[in-house]
Order: C-alpha cells, then structure tokens, then sequence
C-alpha cells in the first residue's frame, strides 16, 4: 500500500497501524510540489509564505503568488534587492540562500529549481514583488525559453508578454543575456530581434530583469536600493470551471460526444472550438485550425498571428494556440474533421516539433504516427516544412525513402500550402475538403489501465518491486519491471536492460531504434520504440542504473528528459544536464555530462567517465582509457558495476516523482461534518510512529502525549512480510481535516469538510494579500458552459456538429463539475 493518492482526499478511510489519542484532529493530503498545489488544494489563498516539495520529498520555505487576472500561481525561486545584486550569478550555477525570509535576498538550489521546472509551464520576472501588475514584468513559456540551462548573448526567444517602463509586446521575441556568471538579463537598447516599443526612453545598454551593469532608475527593479528583482516558475491553476483543453472537459466534466465546445486555453478567455475523441488512440483533441482546400493560400504559417472565423474556415489566434500547447503533449493534423481516421494523417510530440515556434524547408523531424494516401509508418523521421503553411512533402526522400513516396506527385504538398495538390490525398481530393489541425493529449490513466509505473503507484496498486501490467500508449497491455525509490519518491518504468555478457546485441542498437527484446530482465529486455515514447509522455526524468538499483548508492545517473531524450538524442560528447549521478563511487550533482548516441556508426547511448570535455569530474579518478558507461562498453572498468561481471546488468528507465502522503495531527477540538467512506488503503504487518516538534511517544502505546493544540510532525514508517520497508509517510500539514476515533485499538481516519490554508509565518511585503478566492470551485465562467457558440456554422464537413464516439467517453474517475458543459 502506497500511501500516494493523485487526487484531493475529500473523502478518505484509512486504517493505521497504530494507536492514538482518542480524539485529536489531523489534515492529510499530499505534499504540495509548487504553489500551483498549494492554491489548487487550498478552500481560501492570500499570498505568503508556504512550504512546497519541489522533489517530493523534501521542503523548503518559499513565497507563493496568485495572481487572479490570468488564473496562474507563481512559486518564488529567485528574489534580491538592487543593492544585492553583485550577489546572484547566472542560474546555471548553483548558488542558493536557503529558506525564503526576506524578498531582498533569496535563491532556490538550482536542483529545486530544475524540479519545479517539471512542474510549470512558465517562467515569470517581475519588480517589487509584483506590486504593480501594469509594468515591468516578463512572462515566458518554458518550452520557448529555459533559463535555468540558457547561456548566451543577446539570442532572441519569444515571449508571451513584456513590458518595460510601461512598453509592452505580446508574443514577440526579445534579446536575452547569461553569459558565463552574468545574471540572466534582458537590454532594452538593443535591436537584435528588431526595433521594440521598449527602445524609447533608456539609458545606455540599459540591463532589465537582472545584471544591472548599467541600470534606469524608471525601471521599478532598480529604481531604488531596496527595488527587488523576482523570478518564478508556475502554471495556470487547474479548474473544472474553466477547463483549457478538450482533454480537460473530459477530465473534469466528460462528454459524450464530439462537437463544440467551450474551453479557456489561457485559464479566463472563453473560446469556441470542436472536441474530438480518437477511440483507437485515446487522445482527445482540441481544434486549433481548420481550411478548406480552396482557401489554403490564405492560411499562413502557424507562427503567424492570424485568427479566422469565416464561413468553414477557422483558426485560432496565436495566443491561444500557444497556451493550449503549454496543456497538451501531441499535434495532429487529418483531414475532413477526422471522418476517415484510417488514414490521411500525422501525429506528432509537442517535444519533436511545436508547429507555433518551427521554421524550415524540408527538416527532418519524428512523428508518431503518419498516414499519407494509405501509405503508413510510426516513429520515424519526416522532412517537415513551415516557410508558408506547415507541410509535408511527401515526395520528398531527405530524410530517407518513406512509404509514401509511391504514388506521390512532383513536390506534393500535404497537411498544408496545397500549391502542388494530390486529389487522391483526402484534404485536397476537393476544394471544399478540409485541413484540420489539432492539440491534445492522451486520456487521464485509470486503475485499470496505468501507463506508467508511477501511475500504478499513485493508485496504491503498488505491492513492491516487481514485473506489473501497463498501458503505455494507454490501449495495448505490456508487462516490465516496476521499481519505487522511497527515498527519493520516485517511481520508474524499466524500459531496457542487458547483461554484460549480451553488450554485442545493444552496442550498435540506439535507444532511438525500434527493437525490442523481451528475454528478461537479466538477459535482453527492451521496450518497443513506440512505447518508450509513449512512455516520455508520462515521464519528467530518464535514469540508469546497475544490477536493477539493488545498491541505490552508487553507479547511477538521473536525467531530465527536457535535458536529454534519449529516443530521439544523437551527438558525439554533446554536454547534458544531469540532475545527480554516480560513477565507480564518485558523485556530482547538477552539472553536465559528455553523452554520445550514434547512427551512423550506430552506437548505444553512453558516458565516457574519462572525458572531461564539459568540465573535469570526479570520476576522471579512476577511469580507464575512454571508459564508457552505462552503455556501448568498448573500453569497459570492471570497478562499474554495471560490468563488473559477465551477469551485471545495465538499466534504463522513465519515470516521474510521486509526491509523498502527509498528515498533521492536532490536538483540541474535534473536526465536524459528515464522512464518506473511501477505499481503504492495503494493510501493513507493521507500523512505528516518530513524532517530531516536541512530541514524546511511548514505544508500548504508541499515543501523543502532553501536546499543546499546535501541529505535531509525523513519520510513519510501515513494513508488510514480503518486502523491507515499502513506504516512508512524512507528516508535515496538509489540507484536510480528519477525525482520529478509537476502534479496538486501531485507529480510522475519516475525512471531513477542508479549512482554510494560511501562510506558514507572516511576511511584510509590498504585495497585498488577495480576497479570498476558491480557484477550483467557486469561479463563474464569463460565458455560460451551456450556451457555447460554435466558431462558425459550417465549421465541419461531414459529420455535422454531433459526431458519436465510437465508444461513450466518460471522465477516468467520477467528478460532479460545478458547471454542466454541453456540447453546442
């Protein structure tokens, strides 16, 4: 029983282990990972200080912001005055002031910060604390933008909104500085990206957001000595009352067929658009573009900020488009609304290619899943082009001979610009056949169809390490090895594994080739190329291990996947980011790494611990002539243990942090309201207690005793026969309140109505505390969920506006929205 629920415990019955007070008050729930938890989970919210759990186990004190115009939460990470400024480098390097207690000087490590950025879909700068929100800010999305890995002069990123000293741009580029130390910094003079609003009005080379080498006074950042500078990371607040995708509708509210709809992509603007539910695939989708064939010249590229609502021709604005990229993992293209959904289509990561940002003639990028004229292939590489419209060019063989070659016409166009059109290709078979473009994601995983380890976690089927069903592409069952590391609470897929003595049978097969392997975990064992993708989806970070992780100490190495992905990776001692690793028993945390993955000549993904192209490490100690670890072994050190012997395995693994379950026990007064009964989480064989902040316990009883009415910390340590210690319960406060009664010496918990969340100590600041606000359950749409206007009339082809399922959609787990969404 892993105590990991994935949802609020609104109503919970857990059976503990050991014995209590008879009446004593208690809130549960799990951590918090960034403020956007905090403020989803939270009955009422003022800014302040709260503790969050960026890696899912441990806390640190930080300031949370909700700012309730755009409905996002923001988790402080950097803040310092101008007279401190001499004092925060660049954020690559790993410079931190501990908890948060002043907004004058403060720094995550940047390992809480690589965390949080697996939990955000946005970075954020702004002066004083937010204090004015009509000026000096930055928002940008980090799939456009990551600064905690940017190093550069002056390159240009798009951003979603700007505004210096009252100058403002939306989704349009700006010039960026961090160059070696420098802070990150934006200089409002320059022109790199084209002549800016901004350029009116500074002082030379003027430095905005950071740096100030040369500052201006106007700019609220450094317009005194105690002017802040703040930089967060967050994402919109998840609603049922304004869900901003398709896939979000079905999540919260369901529906049961495909037809228009009402989403916010943005969290607040309500916009008409068709959902679709893909049956074979279970991705729900968000239409973002639909043209008739006729009317291709006047679409142009999708980086291009051109709205239409007219007659059957329909496109979103940029913005929106953009904001329902940060909710979703995949686009589509298909034809005529989807009607045929055997063929004439393309599917492709949101991590492979984002249609809003790409540009390029003929660039080979992977897609999941292409159909052309009934020519088929998944997982390769196509030649996609976007100087008009995005295309494909299926006569094209630049990225080598594709199915769809055969039967091409000369330079076809498909997907898109249409100036050379192939009747037998179902967008252009007429000229009132549609283009249709998508985003979207992949159905919520349900307890009898977990895609991930990690799901199978969350969903307290966990029974221990071992080999587990799953569901990766959320249809097609596959069995694999299914490991939890209590320590750092996180659960991972295998994906591959191989003995030393098989090394020959890997060494030339990339994890960016499709072969599997399923002889077992000890010998030859590897996931096909489309479940591993699959895979990625739900996963934020890529480990290896030896020998299954039995020695969790040593010879290991965590990876985000935003930093390197390993499907799709090809380099010769290309620099990564890791997060921690360990080689023959040298360990670094937080710096980069030489990887090679090769085609051509094909190799495995590996490190050379001998190498020290990105900088010297601890393990050049030790290694042998270009050692290779983790992979390819051409020069292999019998000091690793992954080749120690001929029966040492090498293990790949996906997976994702699952946050810890917490209880704060209070003494005093006794919760109120009624309870409902919840499933009742998995018996242990043995429980013990440890109480912290002043509890004493006595070893026999096992009872809190002498307690005043203030929080009491638990550790809940639990065992079961078959396997060592399963779960470690950190007890830190929560947001649930629960009646502790005594039945027979065991104890029940019973949930009852939330309290309010306030801040865990009182900070003076600028910023004043919103009103008390319910993100989740008390917002009223500006625009009724039942009376959605559809983007035009004539919108679709065939089918009209209904179009059934093939099977009825309903939400993977029973939710009551607060607001009935009815298809128009």
């Amino acid at each position: 029983g892993i105590l990991a629920p994935r949802m609020r415990l609104k109503n919970l019955l857990i059976l503990l282990c050991f014995s209590l007070s008879p009446i004593i008050d208690a809130v549960i729930s799990t951590v918090s990972k960034s403020c956007v938890d905090v403020v989803s989970r939270a009955s009422s919210f003022s800014d302040g200080v709260y503790t969050v759990y960026p890696d899912g186990v441990n806390g640190i004190s930080t300031y949370c912001l909700y700012d309730s115009s755009t409905k996002m939460a923001w988790t402080l990470v950097e803040s310092y005055s101008f007279s401190n400024r001499g004092n925060f480098p660049a954020y690559v390097q790993d410079y931190s002031t501990g908890a948060y207690s002043s907004s004058a000087s403060f720094r995550m490590t940047i390992g809480n910060m690589r965390a949080l950025r697996h939990v955000s879909t946005h970075f954020f700068i702004s002066c004083n604390m937010f204090a004015d929100k009509t000026k000096d800010f930055l928002r940008v999305a980090l799939r456009d933008f990551d600064p905690i890995v940017y190093s550069g002069n002056g390159e240009c990123y798009i951003v979603d909104t700007i505004n210096i000293r009252g100058y403002s741009g939306t989704e349009i580029t700006a010039p960026f500085w961090q160059p070696g130390s420098q802070h990150l910094h934006v200089d409002s003079t320059s022109t790199n990206c084209g002549s800016r609003p901004w350029n009116a009005d500074t002082v030379s080379s003027e430095d905005n957001f950071g740096f100030y080498g040369n500052a201006n006074s106007q700019f609220t950042c450094s317009a005194t000595a105690s002017s802040t500078t703040n930089a967060w990371l967050g994402a919109t607040v998840p609603s049922a009352s304004y869900p901003r995708t398709c896939a979000e509708i079905v999540k919260y509210n369901g529906f049961t067929s495909n037809g228009v709809y009402t989403v916010y992509p943005d969290g607040v603007t309500a916009t008409s658009t068709r959902c679709l539910y893909d049956t074979n695939s279970k991705f729900v989708w968000t239409l973002v573009e639909s043209f008739q064939r006729g009317s291709a010249s006047s679409f142009p590229s999708l980086t291009s900020d051109s709205a239409v609502s007219s007659g059957s021709n329909y496109r979103q604005s940029l913005r929106m488009m953009r904001w329902l990229r940060a909710a979703s993992s995949h686009f589509m293209a298909t034809c005529n609304l989807f009607t045929d959904t055997t063929k004439d289509f393309v599917r492709v990561s949101l991590r492979d290619l984002d249609p809003t940002a790409f540009t390029g003639t003929g660039s080979c990028m992977y897609a999941d899943a292409v159909n052309i004229r009934g020519y088929s292939a998944t997982y390769v590489s196509v030649p996609f082009w976007q100087d008009t419209h995005l295309r494909i060019d299926s006569s094209s063989t630049t990225c080598g001979s594709l199915p769809w070659n055969t039967g091409a016409i000369s330079g076809e166009n498909n997907f898109g610009s249409y100036v050379t059109a192939n009747t037998a290709f179902s967008c252009s078979a007429t000229s009132t056949s549609t283009t249709d473009v998508w985003f979207g994601s992949l159905i919520s995983s349900t307890s009898s169809t977990p895609r991930t380890c990690a799901d199978i976690v969350s969903a307290g089927q966990y029974a221990g390490n071992g080999t587990y069903t799953i569901y990766p592409n959320g249809v097609t069952p596959i069995s694999t090895y299914c490991l939890y590391v209590t320590s750092a609470r996180y659960a991972w897929t295998l994906i591959e594994s191989y003995s030393r003595d098989n090394k020959d049978t890997f060494s030339g097969t990339p994890l960016r080739f499709d072969q599997s392997y399923s002889d077992g975990y000890s010998s030859r064992f590897r996931l096909s190329l489309g479940d591993m993708r699959s895979l990625r989806a739900g996963s934020t970070h890529f480990i290896y291990s030896c020998n299954l992780f039995l020695d969790q100490s040593k010879d290991f190495m965590y990876i985000p996947l935003v930093d390197l992905e390993p499907t799709t990776f090809t380099g010769t001692g290309s620099c990564k980011y890791f997060d921690s690793a360990n080689i023959r028993g040298y360990s670094e945390t937080s710096k980069t790494a030489p990887f090679f993955q090769r085609s051509s000549p094909a190799q495995h993904l590996h490190l050379d611990s001998a190498n020290s192209d990105c900088g010297s490490r601890t393990w050049n100690t030790g290694a042998v002539t270009s050692e290779d670890n983790f992979g390819l072994y051409a020069a292999t050190n019998s000091a690793f243990s992954c080749v120690a012997a001929g029966t040492s395995t090498t293990n790949a693994w996906m997976g994702i942090s699952v946050p810890e379950f917490k209880l704060t026990i209070y003494s005093g007064t006794s919760c109120t309201g009624s309870s409902l009964p919840f499933p009742q989480l998995s018996a242990f064989d043995y429980c013990s207690t440890t109480f912290t902040d002043g509890g004493t316990i006595n070893d026999n009883v096992r009872s809190i005793r002498g307690q005043s009415p203030t929080a009491i910390h638990i550790l809940l340590h639990c065992y079961n026969a078959s396997s060592p210690m399963i779960e470690t319960i950190t007890f830190t406060g929560a947001d649930e309140c629960i009646d502790v009664t005594s039945t027979g010496g065991s104890y029940i918990i019973i949930a009852s109505p939330s309290p309010s969340i306030t801040p865990s100590n009182s900070v003076s600041s600028s910023v004043t505390a919103t009103s008390s606000i319910t993100p989740t359950t008390s917002v009223t749409p500006s625009v009724s969920a039942t009376t959605t206007v559809s983007p035009t009339t004539s919108v679709t082809v065939t089918p009209s506006s209904s179009v059934s399922p093939s099977v009825s959609v309903t939400p993977s787990t029973s939710v009551t929205p607060s607001v009935s969404v009815t298809p128009s």
